[in-house]
């Protein structure tokens, strides 16, 4: 999977434009459960015959094994069936069948999306599940590590919590797409992302009062946020703060 992913951002690069946009969302509950969405969205790339061939090709040299057809395809697992997860105790398996991997493709209505669901009671499940996805994911290999490209969203520890009842808190300590550019893809990567945007919908269990996160725009129970992905990923922009809600 790591390498398809590679062989995807380089064909993209020909366009040298955003090869994909990242919606991030939070439901959250009044018993504090909820669910936490990661959808990479690459519809755009849907539109060119010649990316779609380049798609089909980078599938291809990927393996057979993979049995995927991005031109046709809407599925879902749970992360406790990847491979890497077999060895892990029963206790740790059950974690991850909180975490649902889906894929669809539709050449008809263009559209190529790749999401990971995280079903929590708690936040404190949710650092449980993230400390086993850690140990899936590790050294950026295996199913974790080739999900968008880099493994990043398997560590969203300490990501979210609740200072008070009704006053929900994002701290800054954890960057969602750390590590999404090596080094040595810098270049690359920051003419194929120019254009690409990372928006994130906080979805409150009551209507919100007020919002210290930067550039949040509020409508009733909801508070959006968006930002030119290199942006965040440069960490120029500020993702953290709290939401109040009644």
């Amino acid at each position: 999977m790591k390498r398809f992913w590679t062989l995807l951002l380089g064909s993209s690069l020909l366009f040298l434009t955003s090869c994909f946009d990242i919606i991030e969302e939070i439901h959250l509950k009044k018993n504090g459960s909820g669910k936490y969405i990661v959808t990479t969205d690459m519809s755009g790339l849907m539109s060119d015959g010649f990316m779609k061939q380049a798609l089909e090709e980078a599938m291809k040299s990927e393996g057979g094994d993979m049995k995927m057809n991005l031109m046709d395809m809407d599925s879902s697992f749970t992360f406790a069936s990847a491979p890497e997860a077999a060895e892990l105790p029963a206790a740790d398996r059950k974690l991850l069948e909180k975490v649902v991997i889906s894929m669809k493709g539709s050449e008809k209505e263009e559209i190529l999306q790749m999401g990971m669901t995280v079903n929590f009671d708690s936040f404190e499940d949710m650092e449980r599940i993230a400390a086993v996805m850690k140990k899936v994911s590790k050294d950026g290999e295996g199913l974790g590590g080739g999900l968008m490209g880099g493994g990043q969203f398997s560590d969203f520890s300490n990501m979210f919590s609740m200072k008070k009842k009704k006053l929900f808190s994002r701290t800054g300590t954890s960057q969602p797409l750390d590590g999404l550019i090596q080094d040595d893809m810098k270049e690359m990567m920051s003419m194929m992302l120019a254009g690409a945007s990372y928006k994130t919908i906080y979805n409150m269990p009551g209507k919100v009062k007020k919002s210290s996160i930067p550039a949040s725009e509020i409508d009733g129970k909801t508070v959006t946020v968006e930002h030119p992905m290199l942006d965040v990923i440069n960490q120029k922009v500020k993702i953290d703060g709290d939401i109040k809600f009644k």
